[in-house]
Order: structure tokens, then C-alpha cells, then sequence
């Protein structure tokens, strides 16, 4: 079990990497990603990476995240205690960043180191120097505020606009601004560190007389692949990590292999020493008490007796005040008649006057002999007849 495997999940993407610690290259097994979405099988992950580290096993595995991917951070944390997987450590983004600038601070050979770690929702900004490392987050359209850090060294990584923080941070950095390849495992990586340091010290904690564990040892491999990841690119671009030219670290070993002198024979054991009688202790005989002095009686302060009060005269016996007299009510007046309202007269409705319709009185016909009389002209001129009416 020497291999250690460092997982971020970010709201976008899931990343790994899987670091061998038998090499002083620090060989990476295996590394990857894919786009997150609903549809990832946790359990069907875990299976994968952990065939993939089959058959030596995985000694350490770190997980870290963003806050926009704790359901899936949750479920393959379930799917690795269900697999009952030991050693496994939860790093934020911020330890993991910190460790990372802790490991290649300490790898370039550099006092003040920047670590830019950016990613798509959330940024990290972590400083080492002689005063310790320190980690805060950002928004990731700020850039961070180098001058309180003062780095000889500012590192981009990350999975997100890291092009772009390089270019702005270019303009406004003293410092050389450097990035890598493999930049988008930045957390992954980190998150291996950091679990690998965390087991170290646990391992350490159960037994402390071991000097150099495999943990140990494998927390220290990581950081030569530090040292591969980011330090190898700051050389092929030509950049002077520190104010004196120094060389490379070589990462290869010697071909002719050194020959060492025989130890010398170990000196033969003496022989155990004859056993001799003990004599019997005689007892100890109890130390005399001491008479102590007796405590000083507590000092005694004459306070001066108050005089006795004058003769108080003694209080007027209390008098209740008469009792009112009783009260009389007055005697009821005498009831007055009030006639009651006269009735107002109310005349009734008139009646409407009915006029009767005309009544047509037919004239008198005029008498037979008259209307003779009247035909014949020459009668007519004696005799006037006399009509009834008005012809």
C-alpha cells in the first residue's frame, strides 16, 4: 500500500490523481476527469480508482471540494466507508491549497511563495513564508492582493481562467507569474499532500520510537512531484526562482552505485553480571513531629458602644373617626300628568270630478207638411213655414 489518491470535485468537473511513492520520481499511476453531473455513480467511481491502484492499494486517499459539490462529495464519501476504506482524510480547498504552497515553497527553495489556485465557482489564494502558510478565499473575478505577501514566486493553477489571471497578474506583480501543464490538478494534488501529512502524523502519534514511516517517506515523495509539476515548467520558461543562480535539483539517481565499508564486527556480549543478595531495608523511622506555634488569635477591635437612645413618649392611642350620619333619601315627588298629544286630522284623498261625455241630442225632423210646403215655390211665398229649428 504506497500509492496516495487526491480527488476534487468543483461544480464542474471531478479530477484525481493516483501518486506512486516507491520512486524518487514520483511517478503518477494514474490521473483524469470528466464533467459532473447528475448522473455520476459514485460507488461506480470508487470501484474504478481503486482498480486502478489494485493490487498495492491505496495508502492515503484526500478528498477535497468545493461548496457547489458537496451532494457528490457526500456520496462518494458513503461509497468509500461502505468499501470500508481506511486513511481516509476531508481537506477543504484552503488546506489544500496551503499544502501545495507549503510543498513547493519548500521544493523551489523559496521563502515567500504565492499559490493562485483557480477554479470555475471559488478561488484560493495561499501564501508561504517564514511566518507560516496562510490561505483565504476569493471571488474569482478579483485578483488577490500581493503586496502584504511580498513573493519571490507567484504560481497560477487550477481548472479555471487560469490564462487570464496570469495575463492580469503579469501587469501588477513584481514577481515572476509561472503556471504548468497539469494545472487543473492543482486541488487534486494538494489534497494528496495533505492526506498523506495527515496519516504521517497519525502513524507518528501510535508509535512514536519509528523514525522514517512509509507515510512519511510517501509525504515526502509528494513533494518531488511538486517539484516535477511546477518547478520543471519554471525552468523551461527561464524564470529565476530565487536571487542566486542555483542548479536544478537533479531527480535522477547516480549510475555507478557507491561502495560503502564493511561495518565492523559487533563486540561480543558481556556476560551477564552474578546476582547479588539484597539486604533487607530496615524501616525508615517517622520523622518527630513538629510542634507548630499556635496561630495568633484574630486582632480584636473595641468599637465604641453607641449611647442608649432618649425616652421615646409613647404613640397616641389611634382614635377611629366618627361614623357619617345615616343617610336619608329624599322624599319621591309627586308624579305630574301630561296629557297625552292631540290627534292630528288628516283630510282624506280628494275624489277626481268625473265629467261626463257629451251627449249628442239629435235635431227634430220638420213635419212632413212642411217639407211639402217647402218644395213647392210658389207656396212658399205666402206662407213661412214654422220650423222648430234653424234650417
Amino acid at each position: 500500500m504506497d500509492l496516495v489518491l487526491g480527488l476534487s470535485m468543483t461544480s464542474s468537473s471531478v479530477r484525481w490523481v493516483l501518486v506512486e511513492a516507491t520512486t524518487d520520481e514520483s511517478a503518477t499511476v494514474d490521473r483524469g476527469s470528466f464533467p459532473l453531473h447528475d448522473d455520476v455513480d459514485a460507488a461506480g467511481l470508487v470501484g474504478e480508482l481503486l482498480a486502478k491502484a489494485a493490487p498495492r492499494g491505496v495508502h492515503a486517499i484526500g478528498l477535497t471540494w468545493t461548496r457547489a459539490a458537496e451532494a457528490m462529495t457526500s456520496a462518494v464519501w458513503q461509497a468509500l466507508t461502505d468499501r470500508r476504506v481506511e486513511n481516509v482524510i476531508a481537506v477543504s480547498d484552503v488546506e489544500a491549497a496551503e499544502a501545495l504552497a507549503c510543498g513547493i515553497a519548500e521544493a523551489a527553495g523559496c521563502e515567500r511563495v504565492a499559490v493562485c489556485v483557480v477554479e470555475p465557482d471559488a478561488s484560493v489564494v495561499a501564501s508561504a513564508s517564514p511566518d507560516g502558510v496562510a490561505a483565504d478565499r476569493l471571488d474569482p473575478s478579483a485578483l488577490p492582493d500581493l503586496d502584504r505577501v511580498a513573493p519571490e514566486a507567484v504560481f497560477v493553477l487550477g481548472s479555471g481562467d487560469v490564462e487570464g489571471v496570469v495575463s492580469a497578474l503579469q501587469d501588477v506583480a513584481d514577481a515572476p507569474v509561472v503556471s504548468a501543464e497539469e494545472a487543473d490538478l492543482a486541488l487534486a494534488r494538494g489534497a494528496a499532500l495533505a492526506a498523506a501529512s495527515a496519516v504521517a502524523l497519525l502513524e507518528a502519534a501510535a508509535g512514536p520510537r519509528r523514525s522514517w514511516t512509509p507515510t512519511a517517506a510517501l509525504a515526502a515523495v509528494l513533494v518531488a512531484a511538486v517539484v516535477t509539476f511546477v518547478v520543471s515548467v519554471s525552468a523551461a520558461l527561464g524564470l529565476r526562482l530565487t536571487p542566486e543562480e542555483t542548479a536544478a535539483p537533479q531527480m535522477a539517481r547516480s549510475e555507478q552505485p557507491v561502495v560503502r565499508e564493511a561495518a565492523p564486527p559487533p563486540a561480543p556480549a558481556p556476560p551477564p553480571p552474578a546476582a547479588v543478595p539484597v539486604a533487607n531495608q530496615l524501616p525508615v523511622p517517622e520523622a518527630a513531629p513538629v510542634d507548630e506555634p499556635p496561630a495568633a488569635p484574630p486582632p480584636v477591635y473595641d468599637e465604641p458602644i453607641a449611647p442608649a437612645p432618649a425616652e421615646v413618649p409613647p404613640a397616641p392611642e389611634y382614635v377611629p373617626p366618627a361614623p357619617p350620619p345615616n343617610y336619608e333619601p329624599p322624599a319621591p315627588a309627586a308624579p305630574v300628568y301630561v296629557p297625552p298629544a292631540a290627534p292630528v286630522y288628516v283630510p282624506p284623498a280628494a275624489v277626481p270630478t268625473v265629467v261626463p261625455p257629451p251627449v249628442n241630442i239629435p235635431a227634430p225632423q220638420p213635419r212632413l207638411r212642411d217639407r211639402i210646403i217647402e218644395r213647392i215655390p210658389i207656396i212658399n211665398r205666402f206662407h213661412e213655414p214654422q220650423y222648430g229649428y234653424t234650417p
